[in-house]
């Protein structure tokens, strides 16, 4: 590893821990600006994007979680960063903004992919058997 991804990888973990101690405040606003910042400087970290999208999802921002969830899979697929239990999480939470703003086609797949990922995961599959049965209106998490 060169000294500048030496570097940016340490920005990246910095930005990560300071926004975990906000976010574990309760201080979405600013873990939201702490990982835009760290976006400012690498703006193809899937890491950034995936936490980002948490903290949109906790603020109930569900398109931006969702915008945030897809630039992490897409960044990801690309460079294959992120490991197996954060690609579930993402996909998982990308399932669920998109429930929450009344996109189920796109749910079902992510839901189908986190499965993939992790069969084990039972909400995950019991979201998934209500969307496959069209009960979409009395979904609650």
């Amino acid at each position: 590893m060169n000294s500048m991804a030496r570097w940016e990888l340490g920005r990246r973990k910095q930005s990560d821990g300071i926004a975990d101690l906000f976010i574990q405040h309760e201080q979405y606003d600013r873990a939201a600006q702490t990982l835009d910042d760290g976006l400012a400087w690498n703006d193809r970290s899937p890491f950034l994007y995936a936490k980002l999208g948490i903290v949109r999802f906790l603020q109930r921002d569900f398109h931006a979680a969702a915008e945030h969830f897809q630039k992490t899979l897409a960044l990801n697929q690309s460079r294959w960063l992120l490991p197996p239990n954060d690609l579930v999480t993402a996909n998982y939470y990308l399932a669920l903004s998109e429930i929450q703003i009344g996109s189920f086609e796109p749910a079902k797949l992510h839901l189908e992919e986190t499965l993939r990922q992790n069969p084990q995961h039972q909400e995950a599959g019991r979201l998934l058997t209500l969307l496959r049965q069209g009960v979409s209106g009395q979904l609650q998490f």
